[in-house]
């Protein structure tokens, strides 16, 4: 939904402070992959909001500010109730490229290339 225009924001809700929490920032760049599949795009990141100790209320006041944004399903928002961390990225300057595999350790959902200072995230 990024890729093709119909989403700005991306939303990451855990329940431990894991990445991109605190660790990503504006400026940075980001791989956009599907999930088990090549990396398709990239973007650059232009605000970011980081929430923490959250509640079941807190989770509902974000999804009514954001969503129109984020685009979440309410099963998205229902299987998340118990998070109590939340990164919201607004993304601008997508571009597609040309798709290539990007290897990755185990199943994390977002990667941090300090070295390359790009971050990865699947989609």
């Amino acid at each position: 939904m990024i890729v093709q225009g119909h989403k700005s924001v991306e939303c990451r809700l855990t329940k431990i402070p894991c990445p991109p929490f605190r660790r990503i920032a504006p400026g940075e760049k980001v791989l956009l992959k599907e999930s088990a599949g090549p990396v398709q795009a990239e973007a650059v990141v232009k605000n970011v909001l980081f929430f923490e100790n959250l509640t079941p209320a807190a989770i509902k006041k974000i999804h009514r500010k954001y969503n129109n944004l984020i685009m979440g399903a309410d099963d998205f928002w229902q299987a998340r109730q118990n998070c109590r961390f939340c990164t919201l990225i607004w993304l601008e300057k997508v571009e597609k490229i040309t798709p290539y595999r990007l290897k990755t350790r185990g199943m994390q959902a977002w990667l941090i290339r300090e070295e390359h200072d790009i971050t990865s995230l699947k989609i």
